[in-house]
C-alpha cells in the first residue's frame, strides 16, 4: 500500500496534517468527549495563530458530526475523511498522529512525524513510532505552540539516517515502489503451485 510513498522527490505544500484516531469513539485511553474538544480546539487556535493550513484526516469511522458540532469556522483547518491520504501525506511539511498504520508509510518517505500522545493519560496508541528515533513526540497538545518550530526544522527520520535505514530494513525491505508488483507475483506463484497439486 505504500509503494507510492516510493519517490525521488518530496514535494512539500505546507501545511500540517492531523491524523484523527477513533479513540473517543472506541472508548479508549480514558477520553472524554470534553478531551477530544480540547484537542479540536487547541489546533483550531494553533492554526488561526500561526496562519498555518491544518487538515484533519479523520478516520474512516470517526464521527464527522462530532468535528461538525465543534464549530470550527477558519480558512486555515479542513477537515475531511474521504481524501486521497496518499498524496495528503506526501504533500505535507509536518504529520501529527497517534499510533495509525499510516505513520509507517510516513516514515518510509522520511516524512517530518510527531507521534502523539495527547490523551488524558498520555497512553501510547498503537506501536511506539517515537522510539524508533524518527519521529518527534508530543505529550500535550500544548507543544504544538511550543515544539513547533523545532518540529518543522529537524525532521528526525532525515536526520537520523542509520535508524531511518534500520527501520526501513525491518518495515518495508526493499524500499523500491514495487511491495505490490512482488505480492501479486506470490500470489500468482502460490495460486500456480496448488492448482499442480490438485
Amino acid at each position: 500500500v505504500f509503494d507510492s510513498f516510493c519517490r525521488a522527490e518530496s514535494i512539500q505544500e505546507g501545511y500540517i496534517v492531523y491524523l484523527d484516531w477513533p479513540i473517543l469513539e472506541r472508548k479508549l485511553s480514558n477520553w472524554t468527549p470534553e478531551h477530544h474538544r480540547m484537542i479540536a480546539l487547541w489546533i483550531a487556535e494553533f492554526a488561526n495563530k500561526r496562519k498555518k493550513k491544518v487538515v484533519i484526516k479523520l478516520h474512516p469511522v470517526s464521527d464527522a458530526a462530532l468535528w461538525e458540532s465543534y464549530g470550527i469556522r477558519s480558512e486555515f483547518v479542513e477537515i475531511v475523511q474521504k481524501v486521497d491520504w496518499h498524496e495528503l501525506i506526501l504533500r505535507s511539511e509536518l504529520l501529527l498522529g497517534y499510533g495509525t498504520s499510516l505513520i509507517v508509510g510516513a516514515l518510509c518517505a522520511r516524512k517530518n512525524v510527531v507521534y502523539l500522545q495527547w490523551g488524558p493519560d498520555q497512553e501510547i496508541m498503537g506501536p511506539d513510532f517515537a522510539a524508533t528515533g524518527l519521529c518527534h513526540r508530543s505529550t500535550s497538545v500544548e507543544d504544538l505552540n511550543q515544539k513547533y518550530d523545532f518540529w518543522l526544522a529537524t525532521n528526525l527520520s532525515v536526520v537520523n539516517a542509520d535508524r531511518y535505514n534500520d527501520f526501513i530494513f525491518r518495515f518495508n525491505s526493499p524500499f523500491d515502489g514495487k511491495a505490490t508488483e512482488r505480492v501479486v507475483s506470490l500470489i500468482r506463484d502460490t495460486n500456480a503451485r496448488k492448482n499442480t497439486h490438485v
